[in-house]
C-alpha cells in the first residue's frame, strides 16, 4: 500500500476503524484499519479491502438513507454560508466572474446556491446531486461530467476526496473538464493523526488529510497540471482533550438522531462569519485549497 499523498510505503498500524453499528458501510467496507503515513501524516484505510463497485453501490443508495448527507432548512442555510466562503476563496484568483460553476458530488445543492448568489448570472452545473433537491431546482443542471460538452470556469470538490479510493488519479479525470486558468476549489476534513483518534465514528471516510498533507499530494503527483494558490483551513476551531471529546460524542448522537427522526436538530445558535471565511492557519474543522488548472 502507498500513501495516496505522497507514495510512501512506511505506515503506522493505526488500529481498527471505527464504524456506526447499524450503518451500511461496515457491510460494504468490512475489515478495515487505519494507518498512518510516517512521511506525510496523512492517515488511510488499507485499500485492499476495499471493493470499487460496492463502494459505488454504497454512495449510490444507503449513503443517503444512513443519514450522511441529512439536512433541515437552517441546515442547508448554514451550508450555504459555507458555500460563500469558498466562493469568496475562489473569486480571489479570477480575473473576472465565471461563466460556469460545476460541483462535482453536489449532495442537497448548498454550495450552488452560494454560487450564485456570489455571482448571479452563473451557469451552475453538478452531477451527484440529492435527487429531490435537483428536480425542486429551477437554477442548477445536472451534466454528469463525462457528458459535459465544454470546460468549466469554477469546479468545487466539497467533502468529496476523503471518500476517494484514488484522489490524484481522480484529480487527474476532473482536470480534463477545467479550463486553462480556471479554478479547482476543495474543502476537506481537518484530520491529524489526535483528530481522528478521538472521532467516535470514521465512517465513511478512507482518508484523512491535514494541511500539509494536502499541499503535498499536489506539489508531488498534480504539478504538471495544478498550480496550487493557497491553503487555509475553516470552521469551528478544533477542540482538544475532553473539551473535543464531548462535542464529537454530541455530534455523534446528532447523526443518529437525524437518521432516525428526520426532524430539525440544527444548533438554533447562528454561527459567526469567521467560521465560514478561510484563515491562514491549522486550527480550524476543515482544509480549504485552491489551485489554478496549467
Amino acid at each position: 500500500m502507498k500513501c495516496v499523498a505522497c507514495q510512501s510505503e512506511d505506515f503506522i498500524d493505526r488500529g481498527r476503524y471505527k464504524y456506526i453499528r447499524g450503518d451500511a458501510w461496515q457491510k460494504y467496507a468490512p475489515g478495515l484499519r487505519l494507518f498512518e503515513c510516517r512521511n506525510c501524516h496523512t492517515t488511510q484505510v488499507n485499500h485492499d479491502r476495499l471493493n470499487l463497485p460496492m463502494v459505488i453501490e454504497y454512495y449510490g443508495g444507503s449513503y443517503r438513507g444512513d443519514g450522511h448527507s441529512a439536512t433541515s432548512a437552517a441546515g442547508f442555510e448554514k451550508k450555504v454560508r459555507r458555500g460563500v466562503g469558498l466562493a469568496r476563496l475562489a473569486d480571489k484568483y479570477l480575473d473576472q466572474a465565471p461563466r460556469d460553476f460545476y460541483e462535482f458530488g453536489a449532495g442537497h445543492l448548498a454550495n450552488l446556491e452560494a454560487a450564485r448568489r456570489v455571482w448571479p448570472g452563473v451557469t451552475l452545473l453538478c452531477d451527484d446531486a440529492d435527487k429531490n433537491a435537483i428536480s425542486n431546482s429551477e437554477t442548477v443542471d445536472y451534466a454528469p461530467l463525462d457528458e459535459l460538452d465544454r470546460q468549466v470556469d469554477v469546479l468545487l470538490m466539497c467533502h468529496v476526496l476523503e471518500h476517494l479510493i484514488d484522489p490524484v488519479a481522480e484529480l487527474r479525470r476532473l482536470a480534463n473538464h477545467i479550463a486553462p486558468g480556471g479554478i479547482l476549489l476543495i474543502e476537506v476534513p481537518n484530520k491529524p493523526w489526535p483528530s481522528v483518534n478521538g472521532q467516535k465514528s470514521h465512517d465513511p471516510h478512507i482518508t484523512f488529510f491535514t494541511r500539509d498533507s494536502i499541499a503535498l499530494m499536489f506539489r508531488k503527483n498534480l504539478a504538471d497540471v495544478f498550480e496550487v494558490k493557497e491553503t487555509g483551513t475553516s470552521g469551528e476551531i478544533a477542540d482538544t482533550g475532553l473539551k473535543y471529546l464531548v462535542k464529537e460524542y454530541l455530534r455523534f448522537i446528532k447523526r443518529r438522531f437525524t437518521r432516525l427522526t428526520r426532524i430539525d436538530v440544527t444548533n438554533p445558535v447562528s454561527a459567526p462569519d469567521w467560521v465560514f471565511e478561510t484563515r491562514p492557519d491549522d486550527r480550524g474543522s476543515t482544509l480549504r485549497l485552491v489551485a489554478t488548472k496549467l
